[in-house]
């Protein structure tokens, strides 16, 4: 603050020389004042006054009087004077009257380094107003705005009094800013280089400006640096302690387009991860040691496998192969997962995807079924996918008449199961599906077993490994006439070896035999189903030795050291004579097809089903176009057949054709198309030893008639 003083002090028109001491106890606060003064005599002074220049008056508060004007004006300050007066040296107190011409200020230095926002208040005191004000700058305002930091020098003059000179006080005022501007850099950034992961970070660098700083991130964080981000872009606001801000923006975070992910393909007992995403080279460490993509011939059990790849980007794959079997198709098909940890997991389910083999051994499998089920009070559930994977296989009937080894690709299908968990992380969260878990995969074979073999699970557990059958519950010993078609079903149980070989035994009447290495297979797998031809004709049994005759001939299979693999199944040349004979073939049980020969008397009946209509007859009708009309008539052929005598074994068995879902007529060197009639059939009395089964067939419906050509 600047301040100026106009005084009136009254001598009674006394002499003054010497030194003259003022006292001024009100001026205030420390600073340079301006005296103005008018006494009686103001001539005398006036001239002592300006001839004494550099005088040195003393304010005995505070403060300097710089410089002593002998004007004359009225004043409104009372002042006390002592000193040497006409030679007298005493205090002399004269009640006078003055006023402070004063100039406060208020003033903002800049914010910020090279900004214009500093603001200069002035505030005048005393003196007479308006006030008038000059800025070095030319302004003429009183207060400043939008100020860059520099010295700013204003004189401010007052109105004064009537007649009197004008007071007039120009004081500097320097506006400040910081040393250096506020700065704001990028000091260090990490992109994330496992896609998904938590591994960004930010540093920044800031300086200048007024400290302390605050930072504003747009994903709310106030921290200076940034650490454990997602990928993303950011961008961050910082303020100094002015206010002054610098921004930041797109600032990015970036990671590989796509994750790193590990593709399982199980094939039995072989294991290939496929990995995509992630940065090349890509390393495979297996828990075993191996640390190749591919494992074959792994025995059951838990196996682990971490997939890296150049940067680092990790996966754990966890892998189980299971005790080898496969599945039928008529059987339930279940899968039991488990959830852990349920107190942290709300609304616990269980999301369940089939996926489905289209082609044989393409390896392309389409997800087929999304199904969810929710989890017990255990995080526990219980998938069936029985039905879903039943639609996908049917009996593999053989060719006509077949006389070489074919894959039955028709009567299985491979599958796998992929599942994920469920839950919401809070209360009032949303359930997600988390990472799927993919199965082994597996077979699902058409056909199945009874309520009380499958429930007892011999099957698997015992008979299949001691019995090694072929897929058929048709008794041992069978008969065959050299005409009648015969197929064994043959299924690759092992992971051991992929060849296999079919041998014929053939005995003669004579007693001689001959072993004949009929088939041979490669690049099979466990669990692929084979159409294996059995019967006389199939097998050119006639071109063996035609100097004899054959009695029975004997079918199995071999592995590649020649060892039996499968049981013996003896077929018997059956050279009975039978007036009337019918061949059929249907599909069993668990998968293949049987024959049977009908060697019963047969009846024929045809059920015609007929629409008609009644004519409207007009008067002039004509008579051979008779009263009804026909509109449709459709035959139903019913053949009543019978299966000739049996052995009990064999009836039994054929019950197997009574239930069977396809069923084949051999009908003039083709296969027709028959449904076995629902009906209540004797199959065994006990009084009575000679088996047989009447049945009865029916074709498709006669809409025309054509016969056999």
């Amino acid at each position: 603050m600047a301040t100026r003083a106009r005084l009136r002090l009254g001598f009674g028109g006394a002499q003054i020389s010497g030194t003259l001491v003022l006292n001024f106890p009100n001026l205030g606060a420390l600073g340079s004042y301006r005296f103005g003064t008018d006494f009686n005599d103001p001539a005398s002074l006036a001239s002592a006054i300006r001839s004494t220049v550099g005088l040195s008056f003393t304010v005995t508060s505070s403060g300097n009087i710089v410089e002593l004007l002998a004007d004359n004006y009225s004043s409104l300050y009372n002042v006390q004077v002592s000193g040497n007066i006409s030679g007298i040296t005493a205090s002399i107190n004269n009640s006078g009257s003055g006023s402070i011409f004063k100039i406060p200020y208020t003033k903002t230095n800049a914010t910020g380094f090279g900004l214009s926002d500093g603001t200069i208040t002035l505030n005048p005191e005393g003196g007479n107003a308006p006030y008038t004000y000059v800025w070095n700058d030319g302004s003429t305002a009183k207060d400043r705005i939008n100020l860059a930091a520099g010295t700013y020098a204003v004189t401010v003059t007052e109105a004064g009094d009537a007649g009197q000179f004008k007071l007039s006080l120009t004081i500097p005022i320097v506006i400040t800013q910081p040393d250096t501007p506020l700065l704001v850099s990028i000091a260090n950034k990490a992109n994330i280089l496992c896609f998904g992961s938590l591994a960004g970070y930010i540093e920044l660098a800031v300086s200048g400006g007024i400290a302390p700083y605050t930072y504003l991130w747009n994903d709310g964080a106030t921290t200076k640096d940034r650490s454990g981000i997602p990928a993303g872009v950011y961008s961050v606001i910082v303020k100094d302690a002015n206010n002054v801000e610098k921004q930041l923006t797109n600032i990015v975070v970036s990671q590989p387009d796509v994750p790193l992910t590990v593709e399982r393909i199980i094939s039995d007992n072989d294991v290939e991860l496929i990995a995509s995403g992630g940065v090349e080279p890509i390393t495979y460490t297996w828990a075993d040691g191996p640390t190749t993509r591919i494992r074959t011939n792994l025995a059951p059990g838990f196996y682990t496998c971490v997939v890296k790849d150049a940067n680092g980007c990790s996966k754990t794959v966890n892998i189980e192969i299971a005790e080898f079997r496969f599945f039928w198709s008529k059987n339930p098909i279940v899968f039991r997962p488990e959830m852990d940890s349920l107190e942290t997991k709300f609304y616990p389910s269980f999301v369940l995807e089939v996926w489905i083999e289209g082609s044989y051994r393409s390896n392309a499998f389409d997800k087929m079924v999304t199904v969810e089920q929710p989890a017990d009070s255990l995080g526990k559930t219980v998938f069936d996918v029985q039905n879903i994977l039943d639609t996908y296989v049917q009996p593999h009937l053989p060719e006509f008449n077949q006389s070489n080894v074919s894959i039955a690709s028709k009567a299985f299908k491979r599958y796998f199961l992929r599942y994920a968990e469920k839950y919401a992380d809070s209360a009032d969260g949303t359930p997600t599906a988390k990472e799927p878990v993919q199965l082994l995969t597996n077979y699902c074979l058409h056909g199945g077993l009874d309520f009380e073999e499958y429930a007892a699970d011999t099957f698997f557990t015992s008979y299949l490994e001691t019995q090694k059958p072929f897929f058929t519950w048709y008794p041992n010993n069978k008969k065959l006439p050299v005409d009648q078609q015969e197929y064994l079903y043959y299924l690759h149980n092992t992971f051991d070896y992929n060849t296999f070989g079919v041998k014929v035994k053939v005995t003669f009447t004579d007693g001689s035999f001959v072993v004949i290495d009929k088939f041979s297979m490669a690049n099979v797998l466990r669990y692929e189903l084979y159409i294996v031809p059995a019967g006389y004709t199939q097998l050119a049994l006639a071109s063996v030795d035609p100097s004899k005759t054959v009695y029975f001939w004997e079918i199995y299979c071999v592995g590649p050291s020649g060892q039996v693999i499968t049981e013996v199944r003896r077929f018997y040349l059956d050279t009975e004579y039978y007036p009337f004979r019918q061949f059929f073939l249907y599909a069993n049980s668990i998968g293949g097809y049987d024959s049977l020969m009908a060697t019963g008397n047969a009846e024929k009946n045809v059920d015609v089903d007929a629409e008609e209509l009644a004519r409207t007859l007009p008067y002039n009708y004509n008579p051979v176009e008779g009263e009804i009309a026909t509109v449709s008539r459709v035959g139903q052929v019913t053949l009543s057949l019978s299966t000739g005598h049996k052995d009990l074994k064999e009836i039994e068995a054929l019950q197997d054709f009574l239930i069977s879902l396809d069923v084949k007529r051999i009908n003039n060197g083709r296969y027709e198309a028959v449904t076995v009639v629902g009906d209540n059939v004797t199959i065994v009395e006990d009084d009575n030893t000679l088996y047989y089964i009447p049945f009865k067939v029916r074709p498709a419906k006669m809409n025309r008639y054509t016969p056999k050509l």
